[in-house]
Formats: C-alpha cells, sequence, structure tokens
C-alpha cells in the first residue's frame, strides 16, 4: 500500500490503520509525531470493543501493533526515533496489561460452567428483549415475567454488579436529578453469546404485544365512553417518524368522537406545537396535554390503559404490560418534569 493511497486521517478498518502507523513511523522526518494520533486509535478502539463486552480486544491489537513494534526496534538515531520507539513500547505494554487483566474472565466455556439462579437467569432474559435499550434495576423489575417471585431492585442491582465484573453486561451511567447518576445496564457482546449458549428464548413471552395489537387496543381504549382517564405519551421525534404521525393524525380525525378524559405527555416537535395542539385546543376535546423535555434515549414510553394493565415499548414492534400502579408511578415521574402545555 502506497503512501498516495493511504489517508492521512486514523482510519476505523484495523488494517488501514496498522499500514498508516507503519508508514508514519518509516516517515519520520516529514511526518513528526503523527503516530501518536493513530496509536490513540488504536487504543481508542480497543476501549470501545472492550465496552461492548469484547474481552479479546487487548490481544487483537497487539496483533494490530506487532509490524510497528518490530519496526519501532529499529528506530535509532534522531531523538524523535528515539520517543517514538518508547511510544510503541508503552502502547504495547498497556494492552498486554489488559490482556492479562481480562483474562480470567475471557473464556465463555467458563462462564457456562457457573450454575445460574433462575433470578440470574430472568435478569439476562430481561435484557436481551430489550435489545440495545438500556435498562435501570426498577425497569427490570418492572418488566419481570418470571414465575417465581420478584426480587428487590437492591438484588438486582448486587446481581447486576456481577455481570458486569464477568463482562456480561455493558453499564451507562446517566445523569438524573440532583446531580446524581444513575446505572443503566444492556448486555455485552459477550453476554448475548452466553444467553444464546444458554438457550434462553429471544421470542415473545406472555405479556408482550405485537405493534399491531398494541395500537388495536390504544384505539378501543380511546373509542370507551367513561370518565376513567387514559394516561399516554409520545416520546417518538413525530417531525420524523412517519408512522407515529400518522396514529397522531389519525386520533385528530375522531376527536369529535373521543368522550372520556385523555392526558398526554408530549416531547417538543414542530408537527405538536404547529399541528396537533392547535387542533386538540380549537376541538376543546376533554385532552389535557403536557410538554416535557426530550427523553435522554433510555426511559420507555408508558401507556396508561384500562383495566389493571398498561403498555411499556421496549422494542420496535412490541410492548410489555404491567400492572396499572406500576404504569401510573411511571407515568407521574414523567408528569413531574412536564408543565402543562
Amino acid at each position: 500500500m502506497s503512501d498516495e493511497s493511504t489517508p492521512l486521517r486514523p482510519d476505523r478498518d484495523s488494517q488501514v490503520l496498522a499500514e498508516q502507523l507503519k508508514q508514519s513511523l518509516g516517515a519520520l522526518s516529514t511526518r513528526g509525531d503523527a503516530y501518536q494520533g493513530y496509536l490513540a486509535q488504536v487504543v481508542r478502539t480497543c476501549f470501545l470493543a472492550i465496552q461492548d463486552g469484547d474481552l479479546e480486544s487487548p490481544q487483537a491489537s497487539l496483533a494490530l501493533l506487532a509490524p510497528a513494534l518490530h519496526l519501532g526496534e529499529r528506530l535509532v538515531g534522531s531523538n524523535e526515533a528515539v520517543e517514538a520507539a518508547a511510544w510503541i513500547r508503552a502502547t504495547a505494554r498497556f494492552f498486554e496489561v489488559a490482556k492479562e487483566a481480562l483474562a480470567p474472565r475471557l473464556t465463555l466455556d467458563t462462564l457456562l460452567a457457573r450454575d445460574r439462579s433462575e433470578t440470574e437467569r430472568e435478569i439476562l432474559q430481561v435484557l436481551l428483549r430489550a435489545d440495545k435499550v438500556a435498562l435501570r434495576c426498577g425497569e427490570i423489575a418492572e418488566r419481570w415475567r418470571a414465575a417465581h417471585p420478584r426480587p428487590t431492585t437492591q438484588r438486582i442491582g448486587q446481581i447486576l454488579a456481577n455481570l458486569h465484573e464477568a463482562g456480561l453486561v455493558v453499564r451507562v451511567k446517566q445523569p438524573a436529578r440532583g446531580g446524581s447518576d444513575v446505572a443503566f445496564y444492556r448486555l455485552s457482546r459477550l453476554g448475548r453469546e452466553l444467553c444464546e449458549r444458554l438457550t434462553l428464548p429471544t421470542s415473545a413471552p406472555e405479556g408482550l404485544l405485537e405493534k399491531d395489537a398494541f395500537y388495536a387496543r390504544l384505539r378501543e381504549a380511546l373509542r370507551v365512553n367513561t370518565t376513567e382517564p387514559l394516561y399516554l405519551t409520545t416520546f417518538d421525534d413525530l417531525d420524523g417518524h412517519g408512522s407515529a404521525q400518522r396514529f397522531h393524525e389519525e386520533f385528530l380525525a375522531k376527536l369529535s368522537e373521543i368522550r372520556r378524559p385523555i392526558h398526554w405527555i408530549f416531547v417538543p416537535s414542530k408537527y405538536f406545537v404547529e399541528s396537533f395542539r392547535p387542533r386538540v385546543e380549537a376541538a376543546q376535546a376533554p385532552v389535557h396535554l403536557y410538554v416535557r423535555a426530550k427523553s435522554n434515549g433510555v426511559e420507555p414510553t408508558i401507556q396508561v390503559l384500562d383495566g389493571d394493565s398498561c403498555i411499556y415499548p421496549v422494542a420496535p414492534k412490541t410492548a410489555l404490560t404491567t400492572s396499572r400502579d406500576v404504569g401510573r408511578e411511571t407515568w407521574n415521574r414523567h408528569r413531574a418534569a412536564a408543565p402543562a402545555a
């Protein structure tokens, strides 16, 4: 690969990046410390892979670094060459230490050999059903579908800490009100492989509704003539979400048929401000609107319907039923951050 065909910006492709690093070391007199940018990209890629559960990433990074390390051992003469050789050796040592630190957690066979409690298996299954959506301990408890009793959120947190230590889940911290951080969890790549080997089902269990069934149930609830209110949320970006906007247009077309109170929280959007809210106000329908700040991307929406259930969208085409009380508690939490529109 020639200098002309190799871009200067650190590449995401590992083979291209290795070649960039090697060429920069061979041209210290003209490229200066450009090699440092390529080394930083190698380290960054390794960190991101580990965060996603790829515990073999340090070994792969060492292999990628091998040609540069070999070249670095032959760099002599100038101060720049001595410094570059030191950078290469230090980076290689970093990956060696990372490899050693992660080695006890590495093999899937070792993880499979452990007996896993029903509680631990259910936590893994809840995270598996949530796909790549990170969940808080309380949200895992709300999605509990196992036959045995639901554990406390404190116990769920302890199990998640152990799973994180084993590299099976990724922990993401998000700021909460009051300044403290809240931990959210999702399966790492290693965790997904473990679930596959444990043959944990990914199909929708009892209590999950397909998207069409959810909307059919919502439409039915909207038509009921009662004083019992519905509590709804719309956290989709209605300016760029065609299917969600179509449902809201359908709702507006049937405003004259709405008889029951509806309390509805929205995130700001041009569609809501310029179309939805003015048409609701003009119809004088029993619909109370609230606007809250945009979700941080991990909060679920909540629709509290009739009876003893509410709907928790947990994936693009499925929603989870849970108790009405849990639904109201979650809705009220959102409502506290949403003044009347």
